[in-house]
């Protein structure tokens, strides 16, 4: 769709089914302010592509086509019909070559979520272009292989970069377990199921962990 007006005119439509101000509706759409928001329901500028697909997705969950394209509707039919065959055909064709890098990555990967991502991003990727019919295979086939090869470089392959990633991963989940118990200003929430020893002792696990596996990565 080139009309911004009528874009415009569908994202306020996609807002006022969800019942939601400007100020609401932008903050779904990766923190858009609702100075944006409005800029877009006036036709004067267009969301990202990244905002596109959210924008797609909050539209169907209320029954509108935000970007009415037959051709890009038809790809995205295909790859709810035929994702997991190709993925299957392309997982096999690389596993006839022995590769461990590629073997772990791909056991890493959840095939319904790269179906997902895939059909979420068919119109933001090709809603201005001109898709055939018969290239819908190879679309999905390449998308297959830009994700996966993404995923074996950046998998670990080394001792220290598992622990590396490990350290990382576990320090998250100590923020994580922060705001489970405490407000950004670190003040506790009073519900009283929540327990500051309970924190502490999960706290205090993690931080354990965190402290040996860094020291494991200098020996």
């Amino acid at each position: 769709m080139d009309d911004k007006k009528q874009l415009g005119e569908l994202i306020k439509r996609i807002r006022i089914r969800n019942g939601m101000t400007q100020t609401e509706f932008g903050a779904l759409v990766d923190d858009s302010t609702k100075s944006m928001v409005s800029k877009w329901e006036r036709g004067e500028t267009s969301p990202n592509s990244h905002r596109k697909a959210i924008l797609i997705h909050l539209a169907e969950k209320v029954g509108i086509n935000l970007y009415p394209n037959d051709e890009v509707e038809g790809l995205r039919n295909y790859i709810e019909r035929e994702f997991y065959r190709i993925y299957g055909e392309f997982v096999s064709k690389q596993l006839e070559e022995p590769n461990e890098q590629f073997q772990r990555a791909v056991l890493a990967l959840n095939p319904e979520q790269l179906r997902e991502d895939a059909i979420q991003s068919a119109y933001p990727t090709y809603s201005e272009q001109e898709v055939n019919p018969d290239d819908y295979k190879s679309i999905v086939y390449n998308y297959l292989k830009l994700r996966i090869n993404g995923q074996v470089e950046a998998y670990p392959s080394s001792d220290d970069q598992i622990v590396n990633r490990l350290i990382t991963e576990i320090e998250s989940l100590e923020a994580k377990l922060f705001l489970y118990y405490f407000t950004p200003d670190g003040y506790k929430y009073n519900m009283e199921e929540l327990s500051t020893k309970q924190y502490e002792q999960l706290h205090n696990i993690l931080d354990f962990t965190r402290f040996q596996l860094k020291n494991l990565s200098q020996k």
